[in-house]
């Protein structure tokens, strides 16, 4: 099976990204990680700068939650 190749989420950027931008997110049945980007090593600072951006405009309904941006390694391909 092939493998997925992730790219920075920077525009223009054509790098394989090393890292997940996300945050914990709940909705007090389920959780998950919620994803704000990918990011290169280049780029790490940009991306999570904009994820912190957006997290803090998410308009959440009754009992969701979203937790702090965080970065989580990608495994090299």
């Amino acid at each position: 099976m092939p493998k997925t190749i992730v790219k920075c989420s920077v525009p223009h950027c054509e790098q394989e990204a090393t890292r997940r931008i996300a945050a914990p997110w709940s909705d007090s049945i389920s959780s998950e990680l919620k994803t704000f980007g990918f990011a290169c090593s280049y780029h790490a600072e940009s991306v999570i700068s904009t994820a912190r951006s957006r997290r803090k405009s998410l308009h959440l309904l009754p009992g969701e939650s979203v937790g702090e941006i965080a970065t989580y390694p990608l495994p090299p391909s």
